[in-house]
């Protein structure tokens, strides 16, 4: 409490500044034409998290369960609400919560770690030694946006630099305080303590917490996010998040990471079919290089659950008789499912043969027989 009273005395003598307006969709300026976070994409033909049809697939295969979204939260116990309803009037207020529902699963943003702040303003010798502490200033200014806000730090060496990302974060809260933000991170956020929490299935109160402790482009921020997917993935415990505002960051990192197989399979298996083959067709219209997930990606078991991963059967189809093979891999217990290839022929498993089922006739051609299973 006392370092917290004398932080506050030193922080009274800040004097205001001045700071030029944000300079971009993404980027950020501290100074007139310095920026000071955020890069534009250097592929734009790559899909971006904002993109409105990104948004809508991942939107879909997120899900809309009503249980879920309004589930009971621990508080203040009320009586219940009962009201008579007429057929018409249970409509609209399904519609209506439904609507609400929607609103309550807005995804969070997925920004770009902001680069480093490291600018050095002037160095006056003069000032060097006179004291042992760093002076803070900070615009206090109520109607400036808190990213355009100018804060510099005088270092006890003499040079005056623009406040790091950290700097900021903390002077901010102290000055404009915001509800459920520590101005230390809580502990929970060590890795060591993730570990325990995660055990405990508690992933969606990790990634709520750090919605309001960190900015959405920290490297803490996307620390923990991508500490909670990746464990999410490894044990495939998809089902958490979904029905929750941060399933559509887990998809769309395991897209960026190539590693959307076991969320494929998790649908699969809950008969999700019309958001699994939406994923399915962004992950293939994004990154048709990726062989092993595209066969993976694109296979219709006929509404079979597939059975448990066990080593794969190997089979090669030359196509026109060309020195070229395309490769897919399935399991023998596959009987009666249809892959399609990228050539948009559709391998059909019958009985211990392999057949290739034209796209033009679909009609089975047995010259085009492949091997037994």
């Amino acid at each position: 409490m006392a370092a917290l009273g004398a932080a506050r005395r030193l922080l009274r003598s800040f004097s205001r500044g001045k700071h030029a307006p944000k300079g971009g969709r993404v980027s950020v300026r501290c100074s007139t034409g310095t920026p000071c976070s955020g890069a534009q994409d250097k592929d734009a033909a790559k899909p971006q998290f904002t993109d409105p049809a990104v948004q809508d697939v991942l939107g879909r295969i997120t899900g809309l369960d009503l249980q879920k979204v309004f589930r009971p939260v621990k508080e203040e116990l009320k009586p219940p609400t009962y009201k008579l309803m007429t057929d018409e009037q249970l409509a609209q207020a399904v519609a209506s919560a439904t609507e609400q529902a929607r609103k309550l699963l807005q995804m969070p943003p997925v920004l770009p770690e902001r680069k480093p702040i490291d600018d050095v303003l002037s160095e006056e010798k003069i000032l060097d030694g006179m004291d042992d502490a760093k002076y803070a200033f900070t615009d206090i200014t109520y109607d400036i946006p808190h990213r355009e806000r100018f804060i510099v730090v005088r270092e006890p060496n003499g040079i005056l630099r623009k406040a790091t990302w950290e700097e900021r974060d903390r002077l901010v809260q102290v000055y404009f305080p915001k509800v459920g933000r520590k101005l230390s991170a809580p502990l929970i956020f060590k890795e060591e303590n993730l570990k325990m929490v995660f055990s405990q299935d508690r992933h969606e109160d990790v990634l709520d917490l750090c919605l309001v402790q960190f900015e959405p482009d920290s490297s803490d921020y996307i620390r923990v996010h991508a500490a909670t997917y990746e464990d999410l993935d490894k044990h495939g415990k998809y089902e958490l998040l979904r029905s929750t505002r941060h399933f559509g960051g887990m998809a769309w990192y395991l897209l960026n990471a190539r590693r959307a197989d076991g969320l494929i399979v998790d649908m699969l298996k809950r008969e999700l079919s019309t958001p699994r083959r939406s994923l399915s067709g962004r992950a293939t219209s994004s990154w048709p290089c990726r062989r092993t997930s595209s066969w993976l990606l694109r296979a219709v078991p006929n509404d079979r659950i597939p059975p448990p991963p066990i080593p794969p059967i190997e089979i090669y189809k030359f196509i026109k008789d060309e020195q070229k093979a395309a490769f897919c891999s399935f399991a023998p217990q596959w009987k009666g499912s249809c892959f399609f290839t990228s050539t948009q022929d559709v391998i059909h498993v019958e009985g211990d043969k392999s057949f290739v089922l034209s796209e033009s006739n679909k009609q089975t051609n047995p010259n085009k027989e492949l091997c037994t299973c």
